[in-house]
């Protein structure tokens, strides 16, 4: 009987997935694909999707980001992407170094019409507790009837984006 289970159990080693690799010192989870939805009641308030998402200590970080802010009626949203993020969990701030391109008014469940204003820009620092996104770098932006520069810029939710110094 020994000599079955003795058996038994190498055939099981021997057949076994291989282990996954070590996380890194200081990682404390890491995934791909990932989303996150928020809604009250049935109405979409922000998504999110990562490609890769990584947290570290108390910070996550985040590659491939596209974020949704939807309108209050949610028929329609800002896009926020950017190829990388930080999202600090105890100040709940997002933050993304590089560059960043937010398009206004994207239509929910229909193909864009007109030309929709787009803001680009780098170094922007995303309050989730209150929707509020601040950069006070370069930023440019083109919409329907033209294009314009700032240094510095304030978005305060849906349709409000306050340029600073142009």
């Amino acid at each position: 009987m020994g000599t079955t289970i003795f058996s038994r159990l190498k055939e099981q080693n021997a057949s076994a997935p291989p282990k996954p690799k070590a996380l890194a010192d200081g990682i404390v989870s890491t995934s791909q694909d990932w989303t996150y939805t928020e809604k009250n009641g049935n109405k979409p308030v922000v998504f999110v999707r990562a490609k890769d998402i990584r947290e570290v200590n108390n910070k996550t970080e985040l590659e491939g980001v596209e974020l949704h802010i939807f309108q209050k009626e949610g028929s329609e949203y800002d896009l926020v992407k950017s190829e990388k993020a930080s999202f600090d969990v105890d100040h709940k701030l997002l933050y993304s170094d590089g560059n960043v391109e937010i398009t206004l008014n994207v239509p929910k469940d229909e193909a864009p019409s007109g030309r929709l204003m787009k803001i680009k820009s780098s170094g922007i620092t995303f309050e989730t507790k209150t929707g509020k996104a601040t950069t006070d770098r370069a930023v440019s932006f083109e919409f329907d009837r033209g294009e314009g520069k700032a240094v510095g810029a304030a978005y305060e939710g849906v349709d409000e984006v306050a340029l600073a110094r142009e």
